[in-house]
């Protein structure tokens, strides 16, 4: 799991409740500090801004015909991945 600073202090403070000692916020946050330990975070997706603006039409460079006059006669392939 990813845990942070507040989920560790009420973690621990769990366990030490037996022993009845405690543990402060601030003394994890340090101590994770001074052994570089820091949580996992996940910014939510956001759209984004560009769907704002107009789209520019480009110049086709490669003079691409895809024009048919019946099916299956041309094909593409997607080369994105390369």
């Amino acid at each position: 799991q990813r845990y942070g600073v507040m989920k560790i202090h009420h973690e621990l403070n769990l366990e030490l409740q037996p022993l009845q000692r405690r543990c402060s916020p601030r003394r994890i946050s340090r101590l994770m500090k001074e052994l570089d330990i820091h949580s996992v975070t996940v910014n939510k997706w956001k759209a984004a801004s560009a769907s704002k603006t107009k789209v520019e039409q480009r110049p086709n460079l490669f003079k691409q015909d895809f024009s048919t006059t019946g099916l299956n006669q041309k094909w593409t392939a997607d080369m994105t991945y390369i």
